[in-house]
């Protein structure tokens, strides 16, 4: 969870967004940043279940380890409430919203 976490917070420091806290709660580790713009948020919430992701490769080390990140990431991308899926959502439809998705 530290290094979801640590994602996280290296996504918006390289991202400039300020990060406001860092804490713990029943449902574990969080971070309160600046809401910055929505590329930018979509970005910084993917970045902790990229970590986890990435973490994957330790699985021939622990495979408990790789399951456990499996299983982090996989459920930190479901949209639900609270969740870093909930935010990729949320920052993904304002990009449609504003009109500043690719083209």
């Amino acid at each position: 969870m530290v290094l979801h976490e640590v994602g996280h917070l290296l996504a918006a420091l390289a991202l400039g967004i300020k990060i406001r806290s860092v804490g713990l709660r029943w449902k574990g580790l969080y971070t309160v940043r600046e809401a910055g713009p929505p590329a930018k948020s979509l970005l910084i919430s993917l970045a902790g279940p990229l970590t986890n992701a990435v973490l994957l490769f330790g699985w021939h080390w622990s495979p408990t380890f790789g399951l456990a990140n499996l299983c982090f990431a996989v459920c930190n991308l479901l949209p639900i409430d609270g969740s870093d899926g909930e935010r990729a959502l949320k920052s993904w439809q304002r990009m449609q919203d504003e009109n500043t998705l690719p083209k």
